[in-house]
């Protein structure tokens, strides 16, 4: 039965998810494989880099027999992590069945080649559009499944479980493609949803949503071809209780469904180069900031300032420098500006250096006459009776 009260949904999501141990986790708490629902597994790792990555193993069991099928395998570097954590649930890794890749990047699936090699016989699935690529990793094309092939995109494996595919071209390949479980109403949208930092656990916060955004600002071309993949989630029956993207942390409950609006009026990509001209007052902005802290708090300073803004190599940087310039935002301009703001906290700065710091950050929002940041607005203060009335 579909659900459609709030309520409703977030009693499923307790009943399905709702495993011991697996809220309010720590990077500690995931050094082993995770329950998330019956039989699925996370079986990825977090490393407390900037793009973590998710794989999922999903076991389907009926009546003596059993299919297992990893969901977006993961890079080379992480074959060692799938190896011990799924050998530990299904006994050996060459017991897996069946790869289903979203796209081709090899951060996503990478590892099939290397489970094929194990298992000659174990059969990938993905669009046609994908498989052009992926094949190059060495796959063996007698042991590819197109999931275009399946009539309405669904199919029923031997074990009685149904699967649905959701194709969600330029999100952000024209062959990237999600998988539902129907069983267990949980999506996997690849990188749809994926997010940048913030998920040190396993479920997605509201603090997980400027990753997200960044995100999706960085890789995704624009915003109709996420609107397109939205509107794909929102008509599925029975919903999804929960979103497991490729990148960044499970979406559940009411974070899952403000995520999904926000991501629906989100600019991205070629919406972004669109805004060229407000993306040049707030990189003048930030140029005229830097240049005042150079000359009134000093070199030493702005080098601190300057060292925030290079990320761990696994992301790009989200403001480019050339020499002591601000080149480029690669995400909207205003989320670039906020990012820039909060590198300016140093630890160990006076009161006297904040105050010259948000002095240069209101003037250089109104110079190049852009709006002020919502902590810059006027705050309620204590009346002061300067006259007699």
């Amino acid at each position: 039965m579909a659900l459609t009260g709030k309520t409703e949904i977030e009693a499923e999501i307790k009943k399905a998810l709702e495993k011991p141990g697996v809220k309010e986790m720590n990077i500690d708490d995931l050094k082993d494989a995770v329950e998330i629902s019956d039989n699925i597994y996370w079986v990825g790792e977090r490393t407390n880099s900037v793009l973590e990555r998710n794989i999922y193993l999903r076991v389907f069991k009926n009546a003596g027999q059993s299919i297992n099928m990893v969901i977006d395998p993961g890079p080379p570097e992480d074959l060692d992590i799938l190896t011990r954590k799924a050998g530990k649930i299904i006994g050996d890794i060459r017991n897996i069945h069946i790869a289903f890749i979203n796209h081709q990047d090899p951060d996503v699936g990478m590892n099939a080649a290397y489970l094929q090699r194990m298992r000659s016989k174990m059969m990938v699935m993905a669009t046609d559009d994908t498989w052009r690529l992926i094949r190059f990793y060495g796959l063996n094309q007698q042991y590819f499944k197109s999931v275009n092939s399946f009539k309405g995109y669904q199919v029923v494996l031997p074990t009685g479980h149904a699967l649905k595919f959701i194709p969600t071209p330029f999100c952000h390949f024209k062959g990237a493609c999600m998988l539902y479980d129907i069983e267990s109403r949980i999506l996997f949208s690849g990188d749809l949803l994926g997010g940048t930092g913030g998920a040190s656990g396993l479920y997605a916060t509201d603090a997980n949503w400027e990753g997200v955004q960044i995100f999706h600002q960085l890789y995704m071309p624009i915003k109709e071809a996420i609107q397109r993949a939205i509107d794909a989630i929102w008509a599925l029956e029975p919903k999804p209780i929960a979103i497991a993207p490729q990148h960044g942390g499970i979406l559940q409950g009411a974070v899952m469904e403000q995520f999904l609006e926000r991501l629906y009026r989100l600019p991205v990509g070629l919406d972004l180069l669109r805004e060229d001209k407000v993306k040049f007052a707030y990189i003048n902005a930030i140029n005229n900031i830097l240049h005042e802290i150079k000359s009134k708090i000093g070199e030493s300073f702005f080098a601190k300032v300057q060292k925030k803004f290079h990320i761990d190599g696994s992301f790009p940087d989200l403001i480019k420098l050339k020499e002591d310039m601000v080149v480029d935002i690669s995400v909207d301009a205003m989320t670039g500006f906020k990012i820039f703001v909060n590198a300016l906290t140093v630890e160990g700065e006076t009161q006297e250096i904040k105050n010259i710091l948000e002095m240069l950050v209101v003037r250089g929002l109104l110079d190049n006459n852009l709006p002020l940041m919502e902590f810059h607005k006027d705050e309620e203060f204590d009346e002061v009776e300067l006259f007699e009335a």
